[in-house]
């Protein structure tokens, strides 16, 4: 088999895909799923003050619905799911409204919350065929942003270690 075509057997649909070119592939897959599903796990526990044996609870019991929704993704139940390897899992789209509602309305309200808008969520998937034209590129190019913007406050004062790592007194 030539280079060029195996570079092209990558990028298609049910490709048989040797496996020393889908192993690096594979790998690097799932070490951006524990990041992904990981990260704003420990953000929002240490915002909250959650205990560490919580938060270990909350990154396991992620990581678990993770692979749950990516095998949907690759083997679909009725209408859901793509047959296609998409990595489901934690987001950091609701991190900053989870953090409010946490630090506001208590652990309580903020799992209710969640609960609600996971159904919400699904339910508007069913329905992405009517419902798409209205989002344009550019909308969702600006979701995608403000999303950035309001983690930059996390990011800086957790960056090189965090606030008042470098007092040493």
């Amino acid at each position: 088999m030539s280079t060029s075509t195996t570079t092209e057997s990558v990028f298609q649909l049910d490709a048989k895909i040797p496996f020393l070119k889908a192993l690096p592939i594979g790998l690097q897959h799932v070490l951006a799923m524990f990041v992904a599903n990981i990260t704003p796990i420990i953000i929002l526990a240490n915002v909250l003050g959650l205990e560490q044996g919580l938060s270990a609870s909350l990154i396991q019991n992620a990581m678990i619905i993770a692979g749950i929704g990516t095998t949907i993704q690759l083997y679909p139940l009725w209408r859901i799911g793509s047959r296609m390897p998409i990595v489901m899992g934690i987001s950091f789209t609701f991190l900053s409204v989870a953090i409010f509602v946490g630090t506001t309305y208590g652990t309580g309200a903020m799992a209710g919350a969640i609960i609600v808008g996971g159904i919400v969520e699904g339910l508007l998937g069913l329905f992405a065929k009517y419902w798409i034209k209205i989002i344009t590129p550019v909308v969702a190019a600006m979701v995608v942003t403000a999303i950035g913007f309001s983690l930059l406050p996390v990011g800086a004062n957790s960056f090189a270690g965090g606030v008042g790592a470098a007092d040493f007194g």
